[in-house]
């Protein structure tokens, strides 16, 4: 899902009232297709936006291109909710990416994060609760939420099974999205609704941190995007299915 106009907390910033994640990510979207393209069109409600978003399978590569249409002025949040689990993350597991930077949330701390909140590092070390945390070998049991920024070029990042079998690559436009959250969740959280059973790994591409809902991330001096009325922004992500058989 995507994760608009709103990502991280609900609030409520003038007027406009946010749910968690936005309005975009729980509310139906029309569909059409154009030829193998899948189509999905929202008329925002707590915004003056039309978001087109176009789908596109071409072998194992799923490309998504997004368009967002302002009728009005406002401000929004904007990022893509890529969660990765199943049999990628049935075993030990490997990420790789082009961030040279992290930063943990200073907001989101269970007991059974790793991090000391708010600590910044180079890829892929954080100073941690018990020493530094290694995040390119994700821990067992943790439940942790950090942000992967400047990047040394195109950004993107691999999460890949530790035995090769299996990978997925994302590589996404750097604008609106400079940074990605990372999200990690491997049966960290005895309550609901996980009960101590997901196992998910975050990779979400997104324009804004801290990753605490616009109103929070604008008051912290986090970048929101301001649309102007009749301003058009384009956004692009493509996630790759990586397998030996593969041809390409």
């Amino acid at each position: 899902p995507v994760m608009f106009p709103n990502a991280g907390d609900a609030c409520r910033d003038g007027d406009a009232r946010h749910g968690f994640h936005g309005e975009g990510s729980v509310t139906p979207w029309e569909m059409d297709w154009d030829g193998a393209v899948l189509i999905l069109t929202r008329r925002y409600e707590a915004v003056p936006v039309v978001m087109t978003r176009r789908f596109t399978l071409v072998g194992a590569r799923l490309h998504l291109q997004e368009i967002v249409h302002a009728e009005g002025p406002c401000r929004v949040v904007w990022g893509q909710h890529v969660t990765l689990g199943g049999d990628l993350l049935a075993g030990p597991v490997r990420v790789e990416t082009g961030a040279r930077g992290l930063r943990a949330c200073a907001a989101y701390d269970p007991a059974a994060n790793p991090l000391i909140p708010g600590a910044a590092g180079d890829w892929p070390h954080l100073p941690g609760k018990a020493g530094a945390v290694d995040l390119s070998t994700p821990p067992e049991g943790a439940a942790l939420l950090a942000c992967l920024m400047d990047f040394a070029g195109a950004p993107w990042a691999r999460l890949t099974r530790a035995d090769g079998t299996l990978a997925v690559r994302l590589d996404w436009s750097a604008d609106p999205w400079p940074l990605a959250w990372f999200w990690v969740e491997t049966g960290g959280t005895p309550d609901a609704p996980w009960n101590g059973q997901a196992r998910m790994i975050g990779l979400e591409p997104c324009s804004t941190w801290p990753a605490t809902g616009l109103a929070a991330a604008r008051a912290a001096g986090g970048h929101v995007i301001t649309l102007a009325a009749g301003e058009t922004r384009h956004a692009r992500l493509t996630l790759t299915l990586e397998m030996p058989d593969n041809e390409d």
